[in-house]
């Protein structure tokens, strides 16, 4: 950090910029810079005059992390990723990188020979404003909620493997969303256009991954209950049948809360936790009375029920009184 002296000439107000910061963007005399006033006061100075993003290219090598690498150069804003390979890309190879573009919203092969693909996000970060991300992931995940209390009233093994199947999904608004925060973060002006402050970024980003978690739990849930779903006694049934609608009504308010800005909503959350983590107890006592192998399987549904209250009151922890 530096602080500079305002000086003036002429009735004009101006500061010198720094010498590092000049040679290392190759500033002269004449040139054009774009200023930018930000949401707290601050002023943003950016190299050139256009405020439209700049494509960014990032190269990857074939390896057995290259599912990881892809993803993490998507997260990090970049448009065009080339996979390289120093042989004859396989087939198997091929279908490695379809199966991960698949998982990655906006991401298309646009361009491949026989050692390299290159892969190119087609989307524009403008036109997917975080809130409208984060709305349509916890629709899908309250979807994925409310499906398994209907497969415990009707006994439904095909809807139970819809809930599953929809996790995918869930990945994939987590992800997008992750990839418009960072751009966002790293373009000023982008930020200043969809009047998102950095803070919200951060905020955003920790509530999709406590949201993406809950999506997780669903699925842990369902698994563990999708082969016994006939076979859960009727006394567990009953309890379930109760408690599920109540974590489904604690998520939705606390996401209600973020969203809204709604403190007192939030603040009841957290109030409400204590009573259903007492009901999920109840029922575990009484579960330890089943056979092992009914115990182990119910218990772990309780956990993950357990986990999903803790994440639903960790979004309700993110709603800050102003």
């Amino acid at each position: 950090m530096e602080v500079r002296k305002v000086q003036e000439s002429a009735g004009t107000l101006f500061i010198s910029l720094p010498k590092n910061w000049v040679v290392r963007n190759n500033v002269s005399k004449g040139a054009r810079l774009t200023v930018i006033e930000r949401g707290d006061g601050s002023l943003t100075v950016t190299p050139g005059y256009k405020i439209g993003k700049v494509t960014q290219t990032a190269s990857v090598q074939l390896s057995p992390f290259l599912e990881r690498e892809i993803t993490s150069k998507y997260w990090l804003g970049y448009d065009v990723i080339t996979v390289e390979s120093k042989e004859r890309l396989r087939l198997e190879d091929l279908e490695r990188i379809k199966a991960v573009v698949r998982r990655l919203i906006g991401l298309e092969i646009v361009e491949e020979d026989a050692r390299t693909v290159q892969l190119q996000c087609l989307l524009e970060p403008s036109a997917f404003p975080p809130e409208k991300i984060l709305r349509r992931e916890y629709l899908l995940v309250a979807s994925m909620q409310r499906d398994l209390v209907t497969c415990l009233l009707e006994v439904d093994p095909h809807l139970a493997e819809t809930i599953i199947e929809r996790d995918d999904e869930v990945d994939r608004l987590y992800f997008l969303l992750v990839r418009v925060l960072r751009t966002l973060i790293q373009h000023p002006a982008l930020s200043e256009e969809l009047h998102f402050s950095p803070i919200n970024c951060l905020d955003y980003r920790l509530v999709a991954s406590f949201v993406e978690s809950i999506a997780d739990q669903l699925v842990t849930i369902t698994q563990h209950l999708l082969p016994r779903l006939s076979t859960i006694p009727e006394n567990v049934r009953i309890e379930f049948k109760e408690t599920f609608p109540a974590v489904l009504k604690l998520h939705e308010d606390a996401i209600h809360a973020f969203l809204s800005k709604d403190y007192k909503l939030a603040n009841n959350v957290r109030e409400l936790r204590g009573s259903i983590l007492r009901r999920v107890k109840d029922t575990e006592i009484r579960i330890a009375q089943l056979p092992l192998e009914e115990f182990i399987y119910l218990a772990t549904v309780l956990s993950a029920l357990t986990k999903t209250v803790d994440y639903s009151v960790d979004i309700a922890d993110m709603v800050i009184p102003s």
